[in-house]
């Protein structure tokens, strides 16, 4: 199930996320997420342990802007180098006690470019996250 995020949202590149500048929209989903439950015996209901989140895709819709050299740039460089890329999604903004998901990832399409009703360029992108995502909170 993918979630649209709204106008708060962030999403940084890198160990210490430099934020992509630009974003009209997001979309997060999720991928599989196994529930890894106790095996005990007479347990109703099971008690779950963990989970394992993996085939997450953040889809973006962005406003070029060659001068986000550690955003957009940075995204179009690790595509046509096919490696990979720490990030940071927030889809409450990155203050104190918001949500951040964090892990690495690969894009999957940088897409084409497109002009909309005022003039400003966009572009699609999608971002394949690389094994399992983590969950947290901004301290």
């Amino acid at each position: 199930m993918a979630s649209v995020l709204g106008k708060s949202v962030k999403l940084g590149i890198g160990a210490t996320p430099a934020y992509l500048k630009g974003i009209r929209s997001v979309e997060f989903d999720p991928g599989e997420v196994t529930l890894v439950a106790t095996d005990i015996i007479d347990e109703d209901p099971p008690t779950f342990l963990s989970a394992d989140r993996t085939n997450a895709t953040i889809t973006l819709t962005v406003e070029k802007d060659k001068a986000d050299t550690n955003g957009q740039l940075a995204l179009a460089t690790a595509f046509a180098a096919k490696t990979s890329l720490a990030f940071t999604l927030a889809p409450e903004g990155s203050t104190a006690g918001a949500i951040k998901i964090t892990g690495t990832l690969f894009v999957k399409s940088m897409g084409k470019e497109s002009f909309d009703k005022k003039s400003a360029v966009t572009k699609n992108i999608v971002l394949q996250v690389s094994g399992a995502y983590t969950e947290g909170v901004f301290p």
